[in-house]
């Protein structure tokens, strides 16, 4: 999600969002989604609520001027000790097996509670265990850690080669074995400030290391390594080498709540206000989450930013008079799931006004892609990701619909791109009154940002033809729009075409899903383009063996003709041989 706008005299709002690795951003450079909401709640997290935010008001949105300020990291300090007599068993094993009388964890089973005279002042730390995936990471810093200090050489070389042991057996042997992990939380000046820069949320926060709360925080955890003949070991990312930064897995802050937008960026509710000074509220911008938060808390947040959040979300359906459901059954266990796969395409062409009822014949699309293109007005192009949470279904039954999500841009009808809203491909359907023809179909309903609905049905003609017309007909889409749904009356019609530029990104977003390992993988993608040449076969040549016997006494296949001049030079032609 980038950002929320509020159109002018509107009462919806408008979010503009990209969604993450599906390759239309970093292959396509596609636009986001435009989506319209009565009510947009924002629980991105104290780092991704800000961040949105922050663009909203660079982009316009009136709201605080207090909005970024007052983070905290919670008083969140990491720390470490090496207990040579003690089997701490505080890392993961990573991607060895685990040895199933010993595993790491569990993460927090104990506190050490340090009170002080104020609130401000008390502590508390608890113990943790390092994830597997970190397991070399953490031996390897072990290994320069490790004999740097002044104990006797004997003891120094002792330890080395305990680290350059677990560096060897990860969390399974060796110093590892022996490493406990400290989490330390407090109350620190929570002075911290999100700001963008380079249209990403980045925290400034000069001098933290600096301030005493940290020098006490230190001093803390040094202790507590030593009870129990433990030695303190210096917190690689607090080193020069990390340029002394901290970490934190509490963030809190950034959009905290207060009486005014003088002092914060939210109400007591969570609602946003709408200006720079003043309690005025957006009545439908609520943030729930841990950016609300307007002080360190010293204690892990969950159970906080819970209440919040639950408070804030039940009063707003009873305020609007909401019918709420009850709360649904506990999930069921998870069963083994088939393989998905998803991938990105986008198509480029020309449309034109047409309101005469389809009859079959293509010659009207290729009129009307001539007459967009010398109108220079009637650009029409797609970002689509179509996936399939079962792909072994869509191989074996190639008229399976595929998911599609995605925007239409057609700037004639709508500024925004239009967002497709429960889309369907199929990538072979028998539904041409010639039963030679075969289609691949797409069914697009378009939501526009001005509330407009559109629907666009698109068919890519695969007829009997020489193999060189095959690239022609698997990139060209012969789309319909149409007002209000797939039922609505008739608008355009124009033609789409993949370039092979665009064709090579498309290969690049191929992504298989699911719990399969690197060789099943392989496999559904070749299995998946198989199928999909397979089509192109039965129609183009022997572009990969054919499943079918040929019969001589077959009747012929029929040709699709056209009764139109020559597509564009541009266009990719599609035209097929009369028969």
């Amino acid at each position: 999600m980038r950002t929320v706008e509020r159109p002018e005299r509107d009462d919806r709002w408008i979010v503009r969002a990209q969604p993450l690795g599906l390759g239309r951003d970093s292959e396509f450079q596609a636009p986001p989604f435009a989506i319209t909401a009565e009510t947009v709640v924002l629980a991105a997290g104290t780092l991704g609520s800000s961040e949105i935010l922050l663009r909203s008001q660079a982009a316009g949105l009136p709201m605080s001027g207090r909005l970024g300020h007052r983070f905290t990291g919670n008083g969140d300090v990491l720390g470490f000790a090496e207990r040579p007599q003690t089997v701490v068993r505080g890392v993961g094993a990573g991607h060895r097996a685990p040895v199933p009388t010993s595993p790491a964890g569990p993460c927090i089973t104990a506190l050490i509670d340090q009170p002080a005279g104020s609130v401000e002042g008390r502590m508390i730390i608890q113990d943790a265990v390092i994830p597997g995936l970190h397991s070399d990471l953490v031996a390897a810093e072990l290994v320069t850690q490790f004999g740097a200090g002044r104990q006797p050489v004997v003891r120094r070389w002792m330890d080395r080669l305990s680290a350059i042991a677990g560096l060897l057996c990860g969390g399974l042997a060796g110093a590892t074995q022996h490493l406990q992990t400290f989490l330390l939380m407090g109350h620190d000046d929570d002075e911290g400030t999100l700001v963008l820069r380079d249209d990403h949320v980045s925290i400034k926060w000069p001098g933290v290391n600096a301030s005493e709360f940290y020098r006490r925080a230190e001093r803390s955890l040094v202790t507590a390594a030593q009870h129990g003949g433990g030695t303190n070991i210096a917190n690689p990312l607090t080193s020069g080498l990390f340029h002394d930064r901290l970490i934190s897995v509490h963030p809190l802050g950034g959009c905290v709540m207060a009486d005014s937008a003088e002092e914060g960026v939210v109400d007591h509710r969570g609602r946003v206000f709408s200006s720079t000074h003043g309690d005025a509220v957006f009545e439908n911008l609520i943030v729930a989450d841990g950016s609300i938060v307007p002080v360190p808390l010293g204690i892990n947040p969950l159970l906080t930013i819970s209440a919040l959040a639950e408070r804030s979300m039940a009063i707003l359906p009873a305020e609007r008079k909401w019918a709420v459901e009850p709360p649904l059954p506990p999930f069921p266990p998870p069963g083994v799931s088939s393989p998905g796969l998803r991938f990105t395409e986008r198509m480029a062409g020309w449309w034109a006004l047409d309101d005469t009822p389809d009859n079959g014949a293509l010659a009207p699309f290729l009129a009307a892609e001539a007459q967009g293109h010398d109108d220079d007005g009637r650009r029409l192009s797609f970002v689509l990701t179509l996936s399939s949470t079962d792909i072994e279904r869509v191989i074996d039954h190639l008229d399976t619909p595929m998911d599609v999500v995605g925007t239409v841009s057609a700037p004639s009808l709508s500024p925004d791109p239009m967002t497709v809203e429960g889309g369907q491909f199929q990538l072979s359907v028998a539904d041409d009154p010639d039963p030679s023809v075969l289609h691949m179909r797409y069914r697009l309903p378009l939501a526009a940002v001005s509330g407009d609905r559109f629907h666009l049905d698109g068919v890519k003609v695969l007829s009997p033809g020489d193999l060189g017309e095959a690239w022609g007909a698997a990139s060209t889409l012969y789309a319909t729009l149409r007002r209000d749904g797939p039922e609505g009356p008739p608008l355009g019609r124009g033609v789409l075409h993949i370039s092979p530029a665009d064709f090579s990104r498309q290969l690049r977003t191929i992504q298989v899903m699911g719990p399969v390992g690197s060789l099943e993988r392989l496999k559904i993608e070749g299995a998946f383009a198989f199928a999909f040449a397979g089509v192109l076969a039965d129609d183009y040549g022997t572009v990969v063996h054919r499943t079918t016997t040929f019969n001589p006494n077959a009747a012929p296949r029929r040709h699709r003709a056209l009764d139109v001049p020559p597509p564009l030079p541009t266009a990719t032609s599609t035209a097929r041989r009369t028969g």
